[in-house]
């Protein structure tokens, strides 16, 4: 998997990114795409869930890219 984030970067913290595909892994390992972003207050999809879970991901960072994400590709680039 690459290592480079898809530019332009809109937000960049920690350890996750937001790009012009959605959310990014700034070490490559992980891409949410922007329509599978959902909207906030909605029960998150199971990969969040499951990304939540995993050692060593840094969920507050995961947070504050979701929420610039959705500001970013807003509730029509989510999918139902």
């Amino acid at each position: 998997m690459s290592l480079e984030i898809e530019e332009p970067v809109h937000w960049k913290g920690r350890r996750w990114a937001v790009t012009a595909y959605g959310i990014e892994a700034l070490d490559g390992t992980y891409h949410v795409s922007a329509g599978d972003i959902w909207p906030g207050g909605a029960e998150a999809p199971a990969w969040a869930r499951d990304l939540r879970c995993r050692y060593g991901t840094d969920c507050e960072d995961l947070d504050a890219a979701l929420e610039v994400a959705r500001s970013v590709f807003g509730t029509s680039a989510a999918k139902p």
